[in-house]
């Protein structure tokens, strides 16, 4: 089975635009490249905590203890693109200097929060892989 690093790493040597897959449908792999990109940019943090790529400078920009994401509600939409945008560059970057390979690709999951699957998703619906760090799926 073809993983979303392999998937998007493959897209964007053609071109082509990254795509991003429902948290839901992630493998173990899938799940583990994650966490390897969300690890680095702590790790960054951790190291050095001014650089501009790691995850408290990229979470400060969403206004974490600012609240600058919320201030104009017209703009939120457009806004929250943008951020989760550079938000997911951040995680790309992050998993190649993880990997030392400026070729791999990785998107942010999404998932349907107006549905669950008691399969995957702990009792307040949210998917167990983004409450449980030892959850493998």
């Amino acid at each position: 089975m073809t993983t979303v690093v392999e998937f998007n790493s493959r897209r964007a040597a053609t071109g082509l635009p990254l795509l991003r897959f429902d948290l839901r449908s992630y493998s173990v792999q899938d799940l583990a490249d994650l966490r390897e990109a969300w690890n680095e940019l702590y790790a960054l943090t951790e190291s050095v905590p001014s650089d501009p790529r790691g995850y408290w400078a990229v979470a400060s920009g969403h206004g974490y203890d600012l609240e600058l994401c919320h201030t104009n509600v017209a703009d939120f939409l457009t806004w929250h693109r943008a951020y989760l945008y550079s938000f997911e560059r951040a995680l790309i970057a992050a998993l190649q200097r993880s990997r030392n390979d400026p070729t791999v690709y990785i998107t942010l999951p999404y998932w349907d929060w107006t549905t669950t699957d008691g399969t995957v998703d702990a009792t307040n619906g949210i998917p167990k892989a983004l409450d449980d760090a030892s959850d493998p799926a």
